[in-house]
């Protein structure tokens, strides 16, 4: 039996982003969906750093959806969501907590999100993989 820690991280497959035209001042949304070179130098980061990485099956319809609303607005986000998760050795875990709470920040940031979720908990493996 192994001990390690399990990292999931939940990023939007398709979303929308409202923003305000300068001219007229009307809400305009556009739709967006999550850009591969983005999503491919995160997992190579990951293999760099914590030797894998796993992702729900990519040419699937997202796995998740999400409905979202923050407190005192009428607004309900609708997110779809993939995942992918990483485990790390249980004496590297906190690199790897720090390693995956930059990449939620650049995550966030260049995918215009107010919160990527990022999740982490020990795990047992039948087995020792690394």
């Amino acid at each position: 039996m192994a001990h390690y820690i399990r990292f999931e991280v939940f990023v939007p497959v398709v979303y929308k982003l409202t923003s305000r035209d300068s001219r007229t001042g009307k809400k305009e949304t556009t739709i967006h969906a999550l850009p591969e070179a983005s999503l491919l130098e995160f997992v190579e980061a990951t293999r760099e750093n914590l030797e894998g990485i796993t992702q729900a099956d990519p040419m699937g319809p997202a796995p998740f959806k999400g409905w979202w609303q923050r407190k005192n607005q009428k607004t309900i986000v609708i997110d779809r969501l993939t995942y992918l998760f990483c485990l790390a050795k249980i004496h590297e875990s906190e690199k790897a907590r720090e390693f995956f709470a930059a990449w939620k920040q650049k995550l966030e940031s260049s995918l215009e999100q107010q919160e990527i979720l990022v999740m982490y908990f020990p795990v047992q493996t039948i087995g020792d993989f690394f």
